[in-house]
């Protein structure tokens, strides 16, 4: 907050992210994720019913002076933190100033695959929705990170599996691709999508 005021700017909302929340979450139901992750279940439900982000929150009210906007916060839905512009009350955050967050909001990644035979490169965007960091891997969750792909419509997946498939055909040849893929080698390769 201190840099957007020193750089000339009035801080309106003090706003954090959150892949996944689940109000109803318990120690109980949280028992196998948390041991699987080395976690305690009371910290795994912490982390899932919102517990965690609302005392952040709090701290961050505390420390600005800024207000929460109702019970629990609003929490939109976003697909990337680009999109919290107009998610929340404008009266509010120029009246007094917020603390919220978005759920479902993630790192977005670029990914170009080139190949001598695709022409134009294919670019996909992706969406990070879990990190394991190197210091907290284990043999059973090693060091990484999880990517959903976001395609602009559904049929457009479709399309770019078929073109990639095509790609891995050509280059490996239909048994190879067979053994990778564990799926027959398509009989007519379709156009580029």
């Amino acid at each position: 907050m201190r840099f957007v005021e020193t750089i000339g700017y009035r801080p309106v909302l003090g706003g954090n992210m959150k892949g996944f929340q689940d109000v109803r979450r318990t120690p109980e139901t949280q028992k196998e994720f948390a041991a699987k992750f080395g976690l305690s279940p009371q910290a795994a439900t912490s982390f899932a019913d919102g517990t965690k982000i609302a005392m952040e929150q709090a701290m961050l009210a505390n420390a600005t002076g800024f207000r929460v906007g109702k019970r629990g916060m609003y929490g939109p839905e976003r697909a990337h933190v680009s999109e919290a512009v107009g998610a929340f009350p404008e009266d509010e955050m120029l009246e007094y100033g917020l603390v919220d967050y978005l759920l479902g909001a993630g790192t977005v990644l670029s990914f170009t695959i080139r190949a001598p035979e695709l022409g134009e490169p294919i670019v996909l965007r992706g969406v990070v929705r879990w990190v394991v960091q190197p210091g907290q891997a284990t043999s059973d969750r090693p060091a990484g990170m999880g990517i959903a792909f976001v395609y602009e419509a559904p049929d457009r997946r479709e399309a770019l599996a078929a073109r990639l498939d095509r790609l891995m055909v050509q280059s490996l040849g239909p048994t190879a691709f067979e053994q990778l893929m564990g799926k027959p080698a398509p009989e007519e390769l379709p156009d580029d999508a």
